[in-house]
């Protein structure tokens, strides 16, 4: 069902002693592979050289630390697709035989492109809002539903007489009565009620 949805766009085992990858038809596709080779099995190094050229190394690091201790794995790269390339995630689990050695590597594969364009989109758009709030005089700043402050410019840092730090926003510190809230928010109500005023 999950490869229907588009997430996952294909499936591997590796059996490393004998360095054969079989793969989906699915996973072919993505990597630009034969199918029938895919299905039949290949070598790693047949998957890998299509990696891009500045990923590989990120990619054989995380192979090697998986095979090194087991367990998850978890890498985004990309590989050639088309006239260009295309955003993956392989995610998968590294299985050790009795005496500790890898044995066998199973995982999936997602697409991930439009996740990262929605990412840059994002990221974009908080750029445009950081900007816009420096550039505005007085005091402006925006709280989410709890009372954390999620954006100020420097008339709220002169009122409130703290240094705004992305850090110390984003790690809300516990209050003894009540829920977690951000230390810009923990100022007298009096000093509130001139900021929205």
């Amino acid at each position: 069902m999950a490869l229907d949805a588009g997430a996952i766009v294909g499936t591997w085992v590796w059996e490393i002693p004998s360095d054969r990858f079989t793969a989906d038809e699915r996973f072919a596709e993505a990597f630009g592979l034969d199918p029938d080779s895919c299905r039949n099995g290949i070598e790693l190094a047949e998957v890998t050289k299509v990696i891009h050229p500045d990923d590989i190394a990120l990619v054989n690091d995380a192979i090697a630390e998986a095979l090194a201790h087991g367990g998850a794995y978890r890498c985004q790269y990309r590989v050639a697709h088309g006239a260009g390339f295309r955003c993956l995630e392989a995610s998968g689990k590294v299985e050790l035989a009795a005496d500790g050695s890898p044995v066998r590597f199973p995982g999936v594969l997602i697409d991930i492109d439009e996740r990262r364009a929605v990412e840059a989109e994002r990221d974009r758009a908080l750029v445009l809002l950081e900007g816009f709030t420096a550039a505005v005089p007085g005091v402006v700043y925006a709280k989410d539903r709890d009372g954390r402050m999620l954006v100020a410019n420097r008339g709220t840092t002169e009122l409130i007489g703290k240094v705004l730090f992305w850090q110390s926003i984003q790690s809300p510190l516990p209050t003894p009565n009540g829920p977690a809230r951000c230390p810009l928010t923990a100022h007298p109500p009096n000093v509130r009620n001139r900021a929205s005023g």
